[in-house]
């Protein structure tokens, strides 16, 4: 299932699977003045390029490697001729994902399996007839994690850097004090609205990216402090058996 939802110029696709009429799965790809940021899983291919045929497609950007975010870059590429770029961590993925994708029997099942694409690395900027977009390194969800940003309107185009739902389940966060310093590093944009692969449109962009700071703040805080813990019960143990063993 495929909904289609506007924001000022930017247009929403919200890519759904369901099981007996229950949401499973939803992914968001978003299109602005001719960019394509991400182009769904190869599950609803078919809805994506009908709903594609509707607008003026110049170019596609790939936040990063996941199948739900690549899916459809060979079939609106071969319908369109569209340039795909992405980071360069990126693109063994993108340009042969059945070699250089590794996975689970669930997330084929879920999202399809992509096809080779051609795509070339994103530079630090990228245009559009009418705007401008810094392009942002931000790993954490994945090595090849990019954001959009585009200054004068405050639009910040983040992917998955702030996953929600199922892509917790399925693709767990890689580094998670990377992620926390990805989230800083775009907060510093003080960005007006965020357009989320999860969450959709966030209008409060900027309170709900302190949340998000916050959130994992606290749990890599609670981390650490577990780990403390966790060494410090094992260097008693370790002391405890030495003793032993030197009484005996």
């Amino acid at each position: 299932m495929l909904r289609i939802e506007t924001y000022d110029d930017v247009i929403q696709f919200s890519l759904q699977r369901k099981f007996l009429h229950y949401l499973v799965a939803q992914v968001n790809a978003f299109l602005v003045d001719g960019l394509l940021v991400d182009t769904g899983p190869a599950f609803l291919g078919k809805e994506m390029l009908s709903a594609c045929q509707k607008y003026h497609l110049q170019q596609i950007v790939n936040t990063h490697h996941h199948e739900d975010h690549i899916g459809n870059n060979a079939l609106l590429q071969r319908e369109f001729s569209l340039p795909i770029r992405a980071h360069r961590e990126a693109l063994p993925v993108i340009r042969q994902p059945r070699e250089n994708l590794d996975m689970s029997l669930q997330r084929r099942l879920l999202w399809g399996q992509p096809v080779m694409a051609k795509a070339r690395r994103i530079g630090n900027v990228l245009r559009t007839p009418r705007y401008l977009f810094r392009v942002l390194p931000t790993p954490g969800h994945s090595p090849d994690h990019i954001c959009l940003y585009e200054e004068k309107k405050g639009w910040l185009f983040v992917g998955d850097l702030m996953v929600e739902g199922h892509a917790k389940l399925f693709f767990p966060v890689a580094n998670q004090q990377l992620l926390l310093e990805s989230l800083k590093k775009v907060a510093l944009l003080t960005p007006s609205v965020i357009f989320c692969a999860s969450n959709g449109v966030i209008l409060d962009g900027y309170r709900f990216l302190q949340k998000k700071i916050e959130f994992w703040e606290r749990k890599l805080a609670a981390s650490s402090i577990w780990e403390k813990k966790e060494a410090m019960e094992l260097n008693y143990a370790q002391e405890h058996n030495k003793r032993r063993t030197i009484s005996l």
